[in-house]
């Protein structure tokens, strides 16, 4: 499946995390944490279909409060694929993109596909390689450009995302 589907798939979701959510069994909790990583499930569209989970994990600004990143890690389309949903504030540039980095793997490049009034977003697949690492790491970056074109790095912690992502693997 290419990488659009699976992003159109979580379009709604991600960016807001507002739609009705619904416990995906009783192993997988919406709203349970696995250290900085907090599951959310959402019930798509199509009658019958089991809900979706994920992990996200939201980055605000410390003064403020306000969210400046939302990044959102699941399994999506009918085969599964890994894949992690970026989500940050207007005001980006965009010609930038975003750039996830994680130790030991090649940087990867996010095109930022679309922006709403709620902030802008693109998708990424999640390898084998990528997986690892994140599994292995214990923290990532995501870097992304102002509207002055300045850098900012945002950490991302990685602590519980190997046994967050096992859960919604799981499910």
């Amino acid at each position: 499946m290419k990488l659009l589907g699976l992003y159109r798939i979580w379009a709604g979701l991600v960016l807001g995390l507002s739609l009705t959510s619904t416990p995906a069994s009783a192993d997988l909790k919406e709203g349970e944490k696995f250290d900085d990583w907090t599951v959310r499930c959402e019930t798509p569209a199509t009658d019958g279909a089991p809900a979706r989970c994920f992990i996200f994990q939201n980055i605000l600004v410390k003064e403020s409060r306000q969210q400046i990143l939302l990044m959102a890690i699941g399994l999506l389309g009918e085969n599964k694929q890994p894949a992690a949903i970026l989500t940050v504030p207007l005001g980006v540039f965009l010609p930038a993109g975003l750039t996830l980095t994680v130790p030991d793997v090649k940087p990867v490049r996010v095109v930022i596909e679309t922006c709403l009034p709620k902030g802008c977003r693109g998708a990424v697949a999640l390898n084998d390689e990528l997986l690892d690492a994140l599994r292995k790491g214990d923290k990532a970056q995501v870097t992304l450009m102002d509207a002055r074109r300045r850098q900012i790095n945002l950490p991302i912690s990685l602590k519980g995302f190997t046994k967050g992502f096992a859960a919604v693997k799981a499910q």
